[in-house]
Parts: C-alpha cells; sequence; structure tokens
C-alpha cells in the first residue's frame, strides 16, 4: 500500500466471566489492566467500561472505581464509563468524577445513561419510570457543581462542590429513544448512540438548535473481532464466548419489554448466525482487517472487546499482538478525533 491507511482503536471492556470458564473473576481483571497499558502505549485512544447489576457472569458494576484503576495504569487512554444514572447519588457522583478527571489529567469521559432492566431498578430501589429524569438531573447537576460556583438543588443551596475538576469533563449521553437524543443534543456535548443510525438525529437536532455540527458519525468495524492465523479454527473457540455475550443482551431485552437490542447485538443462535452477519462478528486474519480498514476508510474506528464473554486472557492476547505486530506497522493511527460519540 502506497499510502497507509488511517483509523482509532478503542478498547472496550464489560467483565463478563461466566461460571462455566472455570477461571476467577480476579483473572479478567488482572489482565484488562495490563491489556489498557499495553493499548495505552501503542496508540489506543480510548477504554469504554459498561455497567449492569447482579448478574450471574459478574458484569462489571462500577465503572468508575475501574476507570480510576486503569487511569493509574495509563498515560493518554481517555476513560469513557457508561453511568447508569439512576443508581447513583448525584453529589457523590459528580465528587466521584471531579476526582477521576484530576487524578488524570482530564480524561474522564462520563457517559450518563438512563438503564433498562426491571431488576437493577428493584436492586436500588429506584422507579423505572423515572430513568430519564434521573439521567438529566445528572447532567444539570455535574455541571453546576463542577462550576465551583454556588447552586441550589432540590432546596439545598451548595456554596461550593469541591474539588472542582480541571478541565471539566465533556459529558456524553447514552440513547437509544428520540426523546433523550433530542435531550442530549440539548443538554450534552455528545451522544453514545445504541444504533449508529440515530446519531444523525442527534447532529440534526443540534443544527437546529443553533449549535455545532459534529459532523457525520465515523465508520464502525464489527463490535466482535477476533484477529487470527486461523480463522476457521478459532472461530470454533470465540463462539461459545460471543454467543454467551450476546444472548445475555438478549435477556436483558426480553425481561425489559424491548421490541429488539441493537444492530451491535444482533440475535443470533449459533456459529453460523455469527459468520452471516460479517458487520457484527468477524475472526479475520491480519490482513483482512488491514484492508477492512482501508475499506472504511480515515473517519472510521475499530474497537476491541478482547475478553467478550469470558474469553481466555491467554487467547485474547493472541489475537492483540497480531495487532501490535501485523496490523499496526502498516496503519497510522488517528488520535485526534472528537468523542461527540
Amino acid at each position: 500500500m502506497a499510502n497507509k491507511p488511517s483509523t482509532h482503536l478503542e478498547v472496550w471492556f464489560d467483565m463478563r466471566n461466566p461460571r462455566w470458564t472455570g477461571r476467577p473473576t480476579r483473572e479478567a481483571y488482572a489482565a484488562a489492566l495490563d491489556i489498557c497499558e499495553w493499548a495505552d502505549s501503542i496508540g489506543f485512544q480510548a477504554i469504554t467500561l459498561g455497567e449492569h447489576h447482579g448478574t450471574e457472569d459478574d458484569y462489571i458494576a462500577s465503572p468508575v472505581q475501574m476507570a480510576g484503576l486503569i487511569g493509574g495504569r495509563t498515560r493518554k487512554l481517555q476513560l469513557r464509563m457508561i453511568i447508569l444514572t439512576p443508581f447513583y447519588n448525584p453529589l457523590r457522583l459528580a465528587e466521584d468524577l471531579a476526582v477521576l478527571n484530576l487524578a488524570t489529567n482530564g480524561r474522564a469521559i462520563p457517559v450518563m445513561s438512563s438503564g433498562y432492566v426491571p431488576a437493577e431498578f428493584d436492586m436500588f430501589g429506584v422507579l423505572r419510570k423515572d430513568r430519564a429524569a434521573a439521567c438529566e438531573e445528572a447532567v444539570d447537576f455535574c455541571r453546576k457543581a463542577w462550576s465551583g460556583q454556588p447552586f441550589t438543588h432540590r432546596g439545598i443551596h451548595y456554596k461550593v462542590v469541591t474539588p472542582v475538576p480541571d478541565p471539566v469533563p465533556r459529558i456524553l449521553i447514552g440513547a437509544s429513544f428520540p426523546k433523550m437524543i433530542r435531550k442530549a443534543a440539548e443538554i450534552a456535548d455528545g451522544l453514545s448512540p445504541a444504533e449508529i443510525k440515530l446519531y444523525e438525529m442527534f447532529r440534526q437536532e443540534r443544527v437546529r438548535l443553533g449549535k455545532s455540527d459534529p459532523g457525520p458519525m465515523f465508520a464502525e468495524g464489527p463490535n466482535f473481532l477476533f484477529l487470527s492465523e486461523d480463522p476457521e479454527a478459532d472461530w470454533k473457540t470465540v463462539a461459545p464466548h460471543w454467543l454467551h455475550t450476546t444472548q445475555g443482551y438478549m435477556k436483558f431485552k426480553d425481561v425489559s419489554g424491548l421490541k429488539e437490542m441493537n444492530d451491535r447485538f444482533p440475535e443470533i443462535a449459533s456459529i453460523e448466525d455469527m459468520k452471516r452477519n460479517p458487520q457484527a462478528y468477524r475472526v479475520m486474519t491480519p490482513e483482512q482487517c488491514l484492508q477492512l480498514i482501508e475499506e472504511m476508510g480515515p473517519h472510521s474506528r475499530l474497537h476491541f472487546n478482547p475478553m467478550h464473554g469470558g474469553l481466555d486472557p491467554k487467547v485474547a492476547w493472541k489475537s492483540l499482538k497480531l495487532l501490535e505486530t501485523k496490523v499496526l506497522p502498516y496503519i497510522n493511527l488517528k488520535s485526534n478525533y472528537s468523542l461527540m460519540v
């Protein structure tokens, strides 16, 4: 290739570790910290951490705390946390995020979200019908708390909330419904859409409100991506873990009364279903990965969830090392795109 293709790289963790793997969950956490340190050293731009509660496979429940641990092992990675705001005290959340941002030189990127799984609301004693209002409240409170100025909230007067973050974190909103997407355009700095197609609605609403146009959504690689020298053999290795992750989200969908999940987690029942959906699931050689990066163009992102569904960290490292040795030398890594999404 005469001109190197370019892309952005991100790493994603939900820390699922189903019991049938037979591995202690602590091993997954240790591996995740090592992977983040490695990703930081070779030019990844961001880490994204999910949040859910009370799952049978130990889905991460405290993304802010985990982000702090990752922040201590890294120097450049932006720390994006999906925060289920109905389950937080706004004051405590504002303080924790301020400390995180100060300790990591401004790398905290909170993605304020509403949540949707009924059992989680029951656990915290919160009404599910109030979830959108809780998200808006969290954004509003953090904005006021981080200003360093006096303000009143729910009848309580705050002279000052400290520490004051420097810089003030950008706030994204995670949304999947039109009402919340329009609200994100009004009150947030950016959107983390449940589905890529929803981003254009956010963009148009920002323009309608007289705000800056964030530009088009970047092209995005598959949600499940594994690099291999022998794809056919490794399909058999990763498929049970990918199936577990996807079916976990399908359970969330079913108990939440949603008609469908989203295009990041299409419904599947077998390895054959995965292979028929390369937009979401890909086991590919390094050469095929280079071709994909070239096809997506420079305004693109590849993200790796190396331990999807409790995949053995040793297996995950095989994929990541192929990225480092057989892909990265032939591409340019971009690190200057706005995390509007």
